[in-house]
């Protein structure tokens, strides 16, 4: 202190340069942490413009051309799969054709019913006069399309009162669809039909003990999530299950005509029981008849048929039993909605 009262002038300036050197040391420091900061940039800009300089293909406006031209093409490919998937858009898929109130519902279900129920006996009649006319003996005429007394078709639930009216909807769609299904299972002339079954819309609620069960219905049932294609806000389905009897001719005939994809039906299983005791038929059946062949295996088992044939079998083919699981698949995209409200509202105008 008392130098610098001393010499007053030095004093200040030792100080000023002290100050001085601990800004410098300062100013020093920060620069060399914006300095390592710099060169961290650098070096991660090199890095990325050498990845984008050996790119393939290179980043260019032409490849970004091509690369946009491509995602259309793709574009389109993927609407013309969803509307393959749609099949030709029946008109059960529109709302506009969906009944108003659950009356209207319950008398389209009787008709529904009894339609398919005389359709039935007027089919086996004519089988029988045909067979007749061409000289067969009525007691080796096997039956076709016979039915279970009280047969609903797969509504059984509602023969007594109407849907609810927010099922509605989807008791009308799975009504048409099994309509569709059946014509082509009438087609193929199955001796029975055993059991028409569709997926359940009903949700059941939980039982406790202070509950009465709910009544379930026989050609109801749940469709296992694992089988199923559906998937919520991209994919809707409908399962159904249909059980009948005849020739191995009878469920390749059904199984053709769903594959003509008039509506987008995928069969998910098929199950072959066959009965006890097996029906007179020719004593040389063709080879296509045989259930491995339907699935490819033509050649080993049509040899398999010749050889039988050759030994002159007492029975060649037998009347089976055929469970077939058929899921109908509707694929949902904001496409497919605004063009169904826009048929919609012209059937509406018109």
């Amino acid at each position: 202190m008392r130098i610098a009262k001393e010499y007053p002038i030095f004093s200040a300036i030792v100080g000023i340069f002290i100050l001085l050197f601990i800004g410098g040391v300062v100013f020093a420091s920060l620069s060399f942490q914006h300095a390592q900061s710099a060169e961290k940039n650098y070096k991660k800009a090199e890095r990325r413009l050498t990845h984008l300089l050996t790119a393939s293909p290179a980043p260019t406006q032409e490849n970004v051309l091509r690369a946009q031209q491509n995602v259309v093409k793709l574009q389109i490919q993927v609407d013309k799969r969803m509307d393959a998937t749609r099949g030709k858009m029946p008109d059960f898929a529109r709302d506009s054709a969906i009944p108003r109130n659950p009356s209207e519902m319950f008398f389209q279900l009787q008709a529904y019913r009894n339609q398919f129920n005389a359709d039935a006996t007027e089919l086996a009649e004519e089988h029988v006069e045909a067979e007749l006319a061409a000289g067969r003996d009525e007691k080796d005429i096997l039956p076709i399309l016979k039915v279970p007394p009280d047969f609903a078709f797969g509504f059984s639930r509602y023969m007594t009162q109407p849907p609810a009216e927010k099922d509605i909807p989807k008791v009308y769609r799975q009504k048409e669809i099994l309509a569709y299904i059946l014509q082509q299972l009438y087609a193929s002339k199955p001796h029975s039909i055993q059991a028409v079954m569709r997926e359940s819309i009903v949700q059941q609620p939980r039982i406790n003990l202070r509950q009465t069960r709910t009544q379930t219905f026989q050609d109801e049932f749940v469709m296992d999530a694992h089988l199923s294609s559906a998937r919520e806000g991209a994919v809707d389905t409908f399962a159904f299950k249909i059980a009948f009897t005849g020739y191995t001719q009878s469920l390749r005939s059904f199984l053709t005509q769903l594959e003509t994809f008039e509506l987008p039906l995928v069969v998910r299983s098929v199950e072959v029981k066959p009965q006890q005791e097996p029906a007179r038929v020719q004593a040389t059946p063709p080879p296509s008849n045989d259930f491995a062949a339907f699935f490819g295996n033509t050649d080993t088992m049509g040899a398999a048929a010749v050889s039988e044939t050759k030994r002159d079998p007492v029975v060649s083919n037998n009347v089976s039993e055929y469970s077939v699981m058929i899921e109908y698949i509707q694929v949902k995209s904001p496409n497919f909605e605004v063009a169904d409200k826009a048929a919609g509202e012209d059937g509406t105008d018109s």
